[in-house]
């Protein structure tokens, strides 16, 4: 890990998080010393199958606030250590396995290393669906390029897109597909079990039901 190729991307997500009115709850993940380590990122099980040649795309469904942030992604995406939380025969969904990559930025084993929690980049492609799941933390994710259909148990299905700032309560179940475009996140987590995967609801990894009632087959064009 070249944790000094990486100062332009922590300081344009910071420079995001202070933008962001929503985005409080990241500060104690970003709040940061740097790690000289090079152990493995936590969370760490698979390598990356998901290609990442088309990452530039994602500027295209970027808005202006969230434009410089992708823009760092984009061109740290060498630098970045990406992986797959889950084993290749875990019920995940359709392409979660090799359609989507995680990358750490704050954390054990990630080139900063935070207050408390985890943070980091969670890219998805077209077409994935992501299978309920729970975890102990308290997760946080800010939407920075795309737009994507997410589900909680209490609120059931909405269409979110950047800009957009989800709460997910500790050990609550929740999903998400991205049936348009790839997707950006700017995720987090807080709270105990950083080290383990999240649990998975359904053996056969299908979605919770409704996932594609919506009105419209097109996602709104970003501001």
């Amino acid at each position: 890990m070249h944790r000094v190729t990486l100062d332009a991307l922590i300081h344009a997500t910071c420079d995001y998080l202070r933008a962001c009115r929503d985005c409080r709850a990241f500060w104690p993940v970003v709040d940061v010393r740097p790690n000289n380590g090079g152990a493995k990122p936590v969370l760490a099980v698979s390598q990356c199958l998901c290609p990442l040649d088309a990452l530039p795309e994602l500027l295209s469904a970027a808005t202006n606030r969230t434009a410089n942030l992708v823009q760092q992604v984009v061109a740290h995406a060498d630098t970045l250590e990406w992986f797959q939380v889950y084993k290749s025969t875990d019920p995940v969904g359709k392409g979660k396995f090799d359609r989507t990559a995680v990358a750490m930025l704050c954390g054990e084993g990630a080139a900063y290393i935070p207050a408390q929690g985890l943070c980091g980049f969670y890219y998805l492609q077209k077409d994935v669906e992501y299978a309920a799941h729970a975890h102990a933390p308290r997760e946080i994710y800010a939407i920075l390029s795309g737009t994507a259909r997410y589900w909680n148990e209490a609120t059931g299905w909405e269409t979110r897109g950047p800009g957009d700032v989800i709460q997910t309560p500790e050990e609550s179940w929740h999903a998400m597909a991205t049936p348009w475009e790839p997707v950006l996140i700017l995720w987090a987590w807080i709270g105990q079990e950083l080290d383990r995967a999240p649990r998975l609801r359904a053996p056969d990894g299908a979605l919770p039901p409704g996932a594609f009632d919506i009105d419209t087959d097109t996602p709104a064009s970003p501001m």
